[in-house]
């Protein structure tokens, strides 16, 4: 699984990560994609008492929280698929999940076939 937002300015989306997927042999290949995220987007929110590195709002993007929730919730899917063998979670890697799972603040997408015009 690869994932891709649309404000990410440290790695751009066309030459970080779309066209590296269409790279991809495997049959099961997941991008997962958010509209409006940062490449900081689902860095995790530090606790009381750990060290972190302190961002401004604009570089985490307007809605983090929603971030690490599609983050949370695919890649448990992922992990659990393909790591842990658990089939029951395959059903969640799916695009039509993924717009259920979808909010309009922050929209996910779930691609498993891309191609690029050169």
């Amino acid at each position: 699984m690869m994932v891709s937002s649309t404000a990410d300015t440290v790695t751009l989306a066309l030459a970080e990560q779309l066209r590296l997927f269409t790279w991809l042999q495997s049959v099961e290949r997941h991008l997962m994609l958010w509209d409006g995220g940062t490449h900081f987007s689902a860095i995790h929110n530090a606790q009381a008492g750990e060290e972190a590195i302190p961002l401004s709002g604009a570089v985490i993007g307007p809605y983090p929280e929603l971030a690490q929730r599609y983050l949370r919730i695919m890649g448990l899917a992922f992990f659990q698929t393909h790591l842990a063998g658990d089939e029951s979670y395959r059903q969640y890697l799916d695009p039509t999940f993924a717009n259920v799972l979808s909010q309009s603040d922050m929209t996910l997408s779930l691609v498993q076939e891309l191609m690029l015009a050169e």
